[in-house]
């Protein structure tokens, strides 16, 4: 079998050697051609020729943080290390934080192209703190109101409660006094009368008159009354028989005539009427 020996090296940094590279280009793209930037970068050489880097090595890719702390998958951020060998060869020198980024920034403006066809868009230090609202404090702050003006409202409402409470007893207190002051004990049970005589399924059904009533009873007498209807007279008809043969009888006196008969006067009758007058 064969056996391959290479050699490994391992560089342990920390965020005060790195610098943040933003580029155009989501991070799942920027892992697949992460090689051709780290290539690039280690061309970079200095105005004596020699390279800036040996080794490049990203410790970070991620999804770009806006100023308002709110993350975009548009936009990458690369978090790099830049890597030199020391004039004895024997050991290697990582870049700070400060040195790496002006060297950056001056390739950056000597080499504007080469920077551009890596999609990268800003160039910043690993450890700068985003100077962004931190929406934490603001949320705490805004639940705090809310539970005070929710405990005001409970608090409004329990003394809303205890003052009509109170407000009924008071009621109920002045009218227990003012029974008092007829001189009725409601806890005195009364005894009903004993009535002797209880007339009390008698109706008096005679209606009560409005205005008293005066009788005036007086005497007349009638002076003119109307005259009785008196009898039709009959008249009557004397028819004579003469028998031819002569009688000696004398003859029969005639009847006397109604006429001549006198007609005794009724006496006067005195009349008595009651006149009732109401006043």
């Amino acid at each position: 079998t064969l056996y391959h020996n290479t050699t490994a090296l391992i560089f342990v940094t920390e965020p005060t050697r790195q610098v943040k590279l933003v580029l155009k280009q989501p991070a799942t793209e920027v892992r697949q051609f992460f090689e051709q930037i780290k290539k690039s970068l280690q061309k970079l050489t200095l105005q004596n020729g020699d390279f800036i880097f040996d080794y490049v090595c990203a410790t970070q890719i991620v999804d770009h943080v806006l100023d308002d702390g709110q993350t975009t998958s548009i936009w990458s951020d690369v978090y790099i290390s830049g890597i030199r060998r020391n004039y004895n060869g024997a050991s290697y020198y990582i870049y700070p934080t400060t040195e790496l980024l002006n060297l950056l920034n001056q390739q950056r403006s000597a080499n504007s192209d080469q920077f551009d066809m890596l999609y990268i868009q800003n160039i910043e230090a690993g450890n700068a703190e985003k100077n962004y609202l931190d929406r934490t404090p603001t949320m705490v702050v805004m639940i705090l109101v809310i539970i005070l003006i929710i405990l005001a409202l409970l608090f409004l409402l329990l003394a809303c409660w205890c003052i009509r409470s109170r407000r009924k007893q008071k009621e109920e207190r002045l009218r227990y006094k003012s029974s008092f002051r007829g001189g009725y004990d409601p806890s005195f049970q009364q005894v009903p009368e004993f009535k002797i005589y209880d007339n009390s399924g008698f109706q008096n059904d005679e209606p009560v008159p409005r205005e008293p009533m005066y009788a005036k009873v007086g005497k007349g007498r009638l002076d003119e009354r109307a005259p009785e209807p008196i009898p039709q007279q009959i008249e009557e008809i004397n028819v004579e028989i003469r028998d031819a043969s002569p009688d000696s009888s004398p003859p029969p006196s005639p009847p006397p005539s109604p006429k001549d008969t006198p007609r005794l006067s009724e006496p006067a009758e005195e009349d008595y009427r009651i006149e009732t007058e109401v006043m």
